[in-house]
C-alpha cells in the first residue's frame, strides 16, 4: 500500500469521527461525499455554515503520521510523483472544488502496533499522554477483538490476578502501573490488520479509538493570498517545487519567511516524494476562522 492510500484510508476513520462529535453538535448541514472522483475534486464535506455560507466544499486534512506526537506544523502539497508522473497537489491544483481546508491535528488515540523486542513480538497500544501499554502477541489468539485494560492495583497483585476475569479469550498483559492508569475500566477493540498476523511498522487506529483532535478551518483563498503576499503564488511555488526537484535538493529549504518553508521528501521516506510547504500553526491559527478541540464528549 502506498502512503498515500494509507493516508486515505486513516483520513476516512477520521471522517467517521468527525461526523459523530464534530459536526453533529454544530448547528452546520452538512452532507458527507462519498465518490472517489468528487473526493479528489477536494470535497469530503458540503455544509452550509451560518455566517459563512451554503454549499461550503471542506477538504479535511488530517496529520495522521504524528498521531499523539502532533507536528507545531502542517504540510501544503505542491506536488507529489504518483505511478512515475509528477502531479500538481492539493494546494494549487486549479480544479479543485475546495473552498476551505478543515487541518486536523491527532491529539490522543489509542494508536496500535506490532513490534519485535528483544524479548519476543509485542503489541503496543500507545495514546495521547504517551503512556504505553504492551501485550504479548504470542499469548493474543487471531480471534481476539477485544482486551480489557487491568485497573493500577490489580496489576500490582500479580497473584491475585485471574485472566479468567477478562472477556473473551485468555491474554498476558505485561504493563507498569503508571502505564496502565490511562485504561483503567476500559475495552478497546483492537483493529484487525494487528491481530491477523505479521509486523506493522506503522500504527493502526479506527474511528473509536480517537479520543481528542484538534482542528482549524482555513478558507483556501485565505491561504493563498497569504503565500502570495510573502512571494510564492501558485506560479512561483511551483517553480520553486521545480528547482528543488531537479537539485534533487531533500529536506528543509528555508525561503525568508517567518512562518514557513519548503521541504522536499526522499523517497527513502515516502515513495511519493511529495514537495510540500510546510507552516507553522501559529500562523494558520491566525488565518482560522473557527477553531474546535473535539472529543468524544463533544466539541470543548
Amino acid at each position: 500500500m502506498s502512503n498515500r492510500d494509507y493516508d486515505h484510508k486513516n483520513e476516512r476513520k477520521v471522517g467517521r469521527f468527525l461526523d459523530e462529535y464534530l459536526y453533529e453538535n454544530l448547528d452546520w448541514r452538512t452532507e458527507r461525499q462519498t465518490e472517489t472522483d468528487i473526493q479528489r475534486q477536494g470535497s469530503d464535506i458540503i455544509a452550509s455554515i451560518p455566517g459563512i455560507g451554503s454549499k461550503i466544499h471542506i477538504d479535511e486534512k488530517a496529520q495522521t503520521d504524528y498521531l499523539n506526537n502532533p507536528l507545531p506544523t502542517f504540510a501544503l502539497e505542491i506536488d507529489s510523483i504518483q505511478n512515475g508522473t509528477k502531479r500538481k497537489g492539493w494546494l494549487f491544483k486549479p480544479d479543485k472544488n475546495t473552498d476551505y481546508y478543515l487541518f486536523i491535528w491527532m491529539v490522543d488515540v489509542y494508536a496500535f502496533r506490532r513490534k519485535q523486542t528483544r524479548y519476543g513480538e509485542k503489541i503496543l497500544i500507545e495514546r495521547g499522554d504517551h503512556k504505553q501499554l504492551k501485550i504479548d502477541a504470542d499469548a493474543l489468539p487471531r480471534d481476539t477483538t477485544s482486551v480489557m485494560w487491568r485497573d493500577e492495583a490489580s496489576l500490582r497483585a500479580d497473584d491475585d490476578v485471574d485472566n479468567d476475569d477478562l472477556p473473551g479469550p485468555r491474554v498476558e498483559i505485561d504493563a507498569s502501573s503508571e502505564s496502565i492508569d490511562a485504561f483503567e475500566s476500559n475495552i478497546v477493540s483492537i483493529p484487525g490488520r494487528i491481530t491477523s498476523g505479521g509486523t506493522v511498522d506503522r500504527r493502526a487506529f479506527e474511528a473509536e479509538h480517537i479520543n481528542e483532535i484538534e482542528c482549524l478551518l482555513v478558507d483556501r483563498d485565505t491561504l493563498q493570498d497569504y503565500l502570495a503576499a510573502a512571494g510564492f503564488d501558485r506560479t512561483t511555488a511551483n517553480d520553486k517545487a521545480t528547482e528543488l526537484r531537479n537539485r534533487n535538493n531533500y529536506g528543509k529549504t528555508d525561503v525568508n519567511a517567518p512562518d514557513f518553508y519548503f521541504y522536499y521528501t526522499s523517497p527513502r521516506q515516502k515513495n511519493e516524494e511529495p514537495i510540500n510547504i510546510v507552516m507553522y500553526r501559529r500562523q494558520l491559527e491566525q488565518l482560522a476562522e473557527e477553531t474546535y478541540t473535539v472529543t468524544q464528549n463533544g466539541i470543548q
